[in-house]
């Protein structure tokens, strides 16, 4: 946060001028996330940490059908959104398996 920085090049998302907006913004979304594993039944399931990353990622997806247009659309939430959700099921499964109860 304290890199005095005035543009991001985002891969997906183009060129953005507020980086600290950026930064808070995913900062609250790993937030969100990671407590969806803290915060699911015990054993945790794959399938339903995976669904609600989902939900979470896929509003930010819907913002960017409005202001990027529906084939990045398409591909957030058919490839990206979901794919990453997969991921983070995984390794949170992976890192928190042998963690003591």
């Amino acid at each position: 946060m304290d890199i005095p920085l005035s543009k991001l090049y985002l891969g997906h998302f183009g060129i953005c001028s507020k980086p600290k907006e950026v930064f808070r913004n995913a900062l609250e979304k790993m937030k969100q996330v990671l407590d969806i594993g803290a915060n699911c039944k015990d054993p945790c399931d794959s399938q339903e940490i995976e669904q609600k990353a989902l939900a979470i990622r896929m509003l930010e997806a819907e913002k960017r059908k409005v202001t990027r247009g529906p084939k990045l659309y398409q591909y957030l939430s058919q490839e990206l959104m979901p794919s990453i959700s997969r991921a983070f099921a995984s390794y949170y499964l992976e890192l928190h398996k042998n963690l003591p109860k």
